[in-house]
């Protein structure tokens, strides 16, 4: 069971030792990529399916440091070990423009 308020966030880790979470409910762009963060850069839009192709799932001691950067700016983390296509659906209808009326 978890606490709905937390954000679920995928970790994973690039060949050089950066680590990225990924927000794979919350929408960056109305062109289907998530929401990211990463030490340098900070906030960005992510092509979930390129960014996991090109890493590897971070372990809890590599992405402990950036969880604790994410919660001190008020991010309630909920580390999960992959994007569920639930997770995909929801940031889909979050993008989705309102119908038109009388559709």
């Amino acid at each position: 069971m978890h606490d709905d308020t937390q954000t679920p966030t995928v970790f994973r880790t690039y060949p050089d030792g950066e680590v990225a979470a990924l927000f794979p409910t919350i929408p960056a762009d109305p062109n289907g990529n998530c929401s990211s963060y990463v030490h340098v850069g900070q906030h960005g839009a992510a092509d979930p399916h390129h960014l996991i192709s090109r890493t590897r799932p971070a372990t809890p001691d590599e992405y402990a440091e950036l969880t604790a950067e994410l919660e001190a700016i008020g991010y309630a983390v909920r580390p999960v070990r992959r994007m569920t296509h639930r997770m995909v659906e929801e940031r889909r209808v979050t993008t989705e423009p309102p119908c038109p009326r009388g559709s």
